[in-house]
């Protein structure tokens, strides 16, 4: 008898704490929305929200030849940058030793930067679109997650 006491005991120990949880986990979602979304780790939302922070700024001049004109989500796992070789024609320059030279740091702001942390969670194929100065396209750099991982 007193075993069974001990054990109804338990069951509602159990509930309380469990019905307790709840309120506050509830409470803390009305309370504190956007952290919510990104303490749970809403990626979907930051996500969008890095590429709406982007797209605030553009066209940006990154130097004298680059200008950063866009980046948005082409699928599910590809996140696609748009850039403008403002002084560059697609027939005099060099696409391949182009590559070389900026593929690397690409690779390397992805594996370092904090705020592509997002790309590194989630994974993502990232691809660099170059257009010339006229807008026709000169080269994509396409940055696998098997490259920055």
């Amino acid at each position: 008898m007193a075993q069974r006491k001990t054990y109804q005991r338990v069951i509602l120990l159990i509930i309380g704490l469990s019905i307790g949880l709840v309120a506050i986990i509830f409470v803390n979602r009305i309370l504190y929305p956007e952290e919510h979304l990104e303490a749970e780790g809403n990626m979907a939302y930051k996500l969008q929200k890095m590429i709406d922070e982007m797209n605030s700024v553009v066209p940006l001049m990154i130097d004298e030849d680059i200008r950063f004109d866009s980046i948005f989500i082409n699928t599910d796992k590809l996140l696609e940058y748009k850039y403008t070789l403002v002084n560059l024609h697609k027939d005099s320059a060099d696409m391949f030793a182009f590559e070389q030279k900026y593929k690397p740091m690409l690779i390397h702001n992805i594996k370092t930067k904090e705020s592509l942390d997002i790309v590194r969670y989630r994974q993502l194929t990232v691809n660099y679109c170059y257009y010339d100065k006229n807008g026709n396209l000169f080269c994509t750099i396409t940055i696998q997650s098997d490259m920055y991982i």
